[in-house]
């Protein structure tokens, strides 16, 4: 008894759903195909397509700096092409500046001991042939010498 009622609901089902597409055909029929131009015109479209999206360059550089310090100016925008060796920043200068002069006085400085030390080298060596010194200090001045021309360079 169970199976023949489900097999009825199943029937039921099925001529709903040949009614409704029956029905659905009929309209159609109706309110598009008898509403249509009896002289239909051929064009040919171009189809589009919108959307929002993200574009990406195939390529791309960044750009560093080589040195630390802060930015001055910036002479260039982003997306700009750029080429090599073209000026891209400029650092502020004040930094570099005066780690410049302190190098150029540490030179300065190493250069005045250095002939000091060759003087001093000088003047032992002559002591030392007059026996007036120690082979000790010559070897001192001579070691003393060596370093302050290493320290020069």
């Amino acid at each position: 008894m169970y199976l023949k009622k489900k097999d009825e609901r199943n029937r039921d089902r099925q001529m709903r759903r040949e009614e409704f597409v029956a029905s659905a055909f009929r309209w159609f029929r109706y309110n598009v195909v008898a509403q249509c131009s009896p002289n239909p015109i051929s064009k040919d479209i171009n189809p589009t397509f919108s959307t929002t999206g993200r574009i990406e360059a195939q390529k791309s550089v960044d750009i560093i700096a080589r040195v630390n310090g802060w930015l001055q100016e910036k002479y260039f925008q982003e997306g700009d092409l750029v080429k090599k060796g073209q000026k891209l920043f400029l650092i502020e200068p004040d930094e570099y500046t005066l780690a410049a002069r302190t190098a150029r006085a540490r030179v300065n400085e190493n250069s005045a001991v250095y002939k000091n030390s060759e003087t001093d080298l000088r003047r032992a060596e002559q002591l030392l042939k007059e026996d007036l010194v120690s082979r000790e200090y010559y070897d001192n001045a001579l070691t003393q010498r060596n370093k302050n021309r290493a320290a020069l360079d």
